[in-house]
């Protein structure tokens, strides 16, 4: 476990910010979520997330687009658990779009595109990377088989599917 390591992850309460968010939690890294307007969706995670383990997640309200509110929240950060160790900037205005459509295509859910957050090895031994679970199949012979995506930076709505 990473104890006492904690990442900022802003847009963290949906889509990939959310499944970036349980997975790092998980995996024992204190949280602290940005939000602008999905305050629901911030105080369920919130609350889930601590419920699993005792403050370990915070949520703070801000509009990224506002440059006044970059210093509330390092300020609002550091005072929760007196230190960010990373930063995932996932924050963005969500409109649906032709991405949004072919993400559904490849999923086969309307409703919740990625199913779950894994890392794998890749491009090659020694280097691993984030990417999400969209879906499932078997081969003819029965074996199991994961369709994977993998974000490209900085826009993480573009990306490799595997």
């Amino acid at each position: 476990m990473t104890m006492n390591q904690t990442v900022l992850i802003t847009g963290g309460t949906k889509r990939i910010g959310l499944a970036i968010t349980q997975c790092l939690h998980k995996n024992g890294y204190n949280v602290i979520v940005s939000f602008n307007k999905s305050h629901g969706d911030a105080k369920k995670n919130f609350t889930d997330l601590n419920k699993k383990r005792e403050n370990s997640c915070s949520i703070i309200k801000m509009q990224l687009s506002k440059t006044g509110d970059y210093q509330k929240l390092y300020n609002k950060a550091l005072k929760f658990f007196g230190r960010i160790d990373a930063l995932v900037n996932n924050a963005s205005q969500f409109y649906p779009t032709t991405i949004k459509q072919i993400t559904e295509t490849f999923s086969g859910s309307q409703k919740d595109p990625f199913k779950k957050v894994v890392f794998i090895e890749y491009p090659r031994k020694g280097i691993w990377t984030l990417s999400m679970v969209t879906g499932e199949s078997k081969n003819e012979h029965g074996n199991m088989y994961y369709h994977i995506f993998i974000p490209t930076t900085p826009n993480p709505t573009s990306g490799f599917l595997l």
